[in-house]
């Protein structure tokens, strides 16, 4: 009995004892080994590993043997650095969990370009956060960054989100790309919108293939497809319109629903709210055409700075040049070119009448002339064939008397189409009445054609020839000859004799 008694008294004190202390009277209970120091360390095996499935430094490693590694050793992504690591049953993994790189908060050294990244090695999304909330997704059909961008949860395929909010609501959207706070903001299931600038595309729901490039463009778009917009506020109100193109700061600033509208420059077609098919090339062009729901304003084209900038409703008008305006501010089918070839009902099928310096042709084709006494149209190096001239009206007429020959008669008055005048002077004297007032630089060529000694008078009545006044003062009185005359507005000159 008492054999026994002292063998259970040597088990107790080795139950009690179990617990080891090193510089430490009463060891923790929970701890097998318990060592406490305040000036010296614990120093644990140190070992240089080969790599992370290095299994024959230390022969058939224990899982959980833990030892502090020398080495810079082993080809990725089994690399190993200095540091503490312990056997996990595989292979060698650090103290953190981690491979044998990390990054630190404060930045790594020592990394190699193509070797060490913050990434991974499987087909699963990079993800980042802040505030736990994500901020940034590096995935195979989308890249995110941004705060409160483009939502993990999204279905849609070939996304692109930078900056805060950007995509933030899409749900099945796929192709689009948002670069900027606020991009695409609210768009849903829309596809193939291009986004670039604070707040562009910022309301767009389900309008689709629209491209905004600049500060709030197309900001206001929620269904409107196709359009384009590049420019700060370049088509800024636009909601529903299709098709439109907006390049320039306020570039279709106004444009709501109106579609096919092209403006070009800053300011182009600005207050144009429903119009279509408007063309505005130029700063300024088109800029008051209002286009609202009362006034049929479509159809109208304008190039030049400040274009048409004065036409407040109409449709079907041209203007080309910087500056040509409109000669009715609320009309239709006129046009401008240069602020000197005017036309009216053009556009209109039918007849347009065409007038050079003048606003309001009457005729087909009205030429208007620059100053009092001077043609309004000349035209030069013609057949005799194919000469014009007016009638009192001033309307061109064909010159059917560009050479006019007389048999013998005893006075001949002349037309002021008449250019070549060939009198036969066989029976007797004859005069040739010019006349009195025919456009300045008038010429006029009378020729005797007979052979007699009988002469051709020229006489102008109450005007002068060569300085010479009366019926008889210049005559022609030599067989096949003849005078040139031409009328200075005043009187008479000879300037060439035939």
């Amino acid at each position: 009995m008492r054999k026994y008694l002292i063998i259970a008294a040597m088990l107790l004190n080795y139950t009690v004892y179990c617990q080891v202390g090193i510089g430490i009277a009463a060891p923790d209970p929970s701890a097998v080994l318990d060592v406490s120091s305040s000036s010296k360390g614990l120093l644990i095996p140190r070992i240089a590993l080969t790599g992370t499935t290095d299994a024959a430094t230390i022969t058939a490693p224990a899982t959980g043997l833990l030892i502090y590694n020398t080495a810079t050793a082993g080809t990725a992504p089994n690399t190993v650095m200095p540091g503490y690591y312990y056997w996990n049953g595989t292979n060698w993994t650090t103290m953190d969990g981690g491979s044998a790189y990390t990054w630190n908060t404060t930045g790594n050294s020592g990394t190699t370009a193509g070797t060490h990244f913050i990434g991974t090695t499987d087909n699963t999304d990079l993800v980042w956060k802040r505030n736990n909330a994500v901020a940034g997704i590096l995935g195979a059909t989308r890249t995110v960054l941004g705060s409160a961008s483009l939502p993990f949860a999204a279905t849609g395929v070939g996304n692109t989100a930078i900056g805060s909010n950007s995509l933030k609501s899409v749900t099945t959207g796929s192709e689009n790309t948002a670069i900027g706070y606020f991009t695409l903001n609210t768009i849903t299931t829309a596809a193939y919108n291009i986004a670039i600038g604070n707040n562009t595309l910022a309301n767009d729901t389900s309008g689709d293939s629209n491209t905004a490039v600049g500060n709030s463009g197309l900001v206001n778009n929620t269904s409107g497809r196709m359009n384009t917009a590049i420019g700060h506020d370049a088509l800024y109100y636009n909601t529903t319109g299709n098709y439109n193109t907006g390049i320039g700061v306020y570039s279709g600033y106004n444009n709501s629903y109106g579609a096919n509208n092209v403006a070009i420059g800053t300011s182009s077609l600005n207050k144009n709210v429903r119009g279509d098919n408007n063309t505005a090339i130029g700063a300024k062009a088109l800029e008051n055409l209002a286009g609202n729901p009362a006034a049929n304003s479509s159809n109208n084209v304008a190039v030049g700075i400040s274009a048409g900038d004065n036409l407040l409703s109409g449709a079907g008008n041209i203007f080309i040049g910087n500056l040509t305006k409109a000669v009715v501010t609320t009309g239709n089918n006129q046009l401008n070119i240069g602020n000197t070839i005017y036309g009216t009902n053009v556009n209109a099928g039918g007849y347009a009448n065409i007038g050079i310096n003048t606003t309001t042709p009457a005729n087909t084709l009205e030429v208007k002339s620059i100053a009092g006494g001077t043609s309004g149209v000349r035209i030069t190096n013609l057949p005799s064939m194919g000469l014009l001239g007016t009638n009192s009206q001033g309307d061109i007429i064909p010159a059917f008397n560009a050479m006019t020959s007389q048999a013998p008669v005893t006075s001949y008055t002349a037309l002021e189409s008449d250019e070549t005048i060939l009198i036969n002077a066989a029976s007797g004297a004859v005069t040739v009445f010019l006349p009195v007032s025919p456009r300045t630089g008038k010429k006029f060529t009378v020729k005797k054609t007979d052979a007699t000694a009988n002469n051709v008078y020229l006489s102008a009545p109450t005007v002068l020839i060569d300085n010479q006044a009366g019926p008889t003062s210049i005559f022609i009185n030599v067989s096949m000859k003849g005078l040139v005359v031409q009328f200075d507005g005043t009187q008479y000159w000879i300037i060439g004799r035939i």
